[in-house]
């Protein structure tokens, strides 16, 4: 009777054993699903869009200058991402490893900051990040960023979308079409992405 009361058990110690985690919110543990073999390749991607960008034209041509930067740090092992920098509605996402997987966490102009896990993908096609968790986020019914994608990575332009959400369900996604940030071709390096209308939720561009 005790052999078989302990076997579920042992079974759930093992499984708990074979399956990777990283520190979830607020120090909890997060439990990851099997090793991501494309994070390696999927970071390379990123890592290769280190400089500034600008909108595309066909995109938004009524805005124009810097939209984001990307900077590597930690001796490469880390990528910033910042979204509308210098400007109060800046944002910062921040990419990394773990182990075999590929995270993100965003800090948002909501005030929260929610991780992020990339999917399996082909080595070049879209790497796509999924919700796992936030700080500072009092419920799940709060809106939040919750999935990230990056469309198409070239050399010289740059595809990605964010999904909100609310209420637990997708409350809107916002495109960025971007090509490489060229200071000469404007008559100032300031950014001017009309402040007043991307306070707006209609602001940025919906999804293609």
């Amino acid at each position: 009777m005790r052999s078989t009361t302990l076997l579920p058990l042992v079974l759930c110690a093992a499984l708990a054993a074979s399956c990777a985690s990283i520190n979830g919110p607020r120090g909890g543990r997060i439990f990851l699903p099997a090793a991501n073999k494309s994070a390696g390749e999927q970071f390379e991607r990123i890592k290769s869009l280190e400089g500034a960008w600008q909108w595309a034209p066909e995109l938004a041509p009524e805005l124009t200058g810097l939209v984001v930067t990307y900077r590597l740090t930690g001796n490469g092992s880390a990528m910033i991402e910042t979204l509308f920098p210098g400007d109060a509605f800046e944002m910062t996402t921040i990419y990394h490893l773990d182990g075999k997987q590929l995270i993100l966490t965003h800090y948002c102009s909501t005030g929260n900051q929610p991780t992020m896990r990339a999917q399996p993908g082909e080595p070049d096609g879209a790497i796509r990040f999924e919700y796992m968790g936030a700080t500072n986020l009092d419920s799940v019914n709060d809106g939040h960023m919750h999935s990230m994608s990056f469309f198409e990575i070239e050399p010289d332009h740059l595809l990605t979308s964010w999904t909100f959400y609310a209420d637990q369900k997708p409350a809107g996604d916002k495109v960025f079409k971007l090509v490489r940030f060229d200071p000469t071709a404007t008559d100032s390096v300031e950014p001017d992405w009309k402040r007043e209308e991307l306070e707006s939720a209609d602001a940025l561009p919906e999804a293609l």
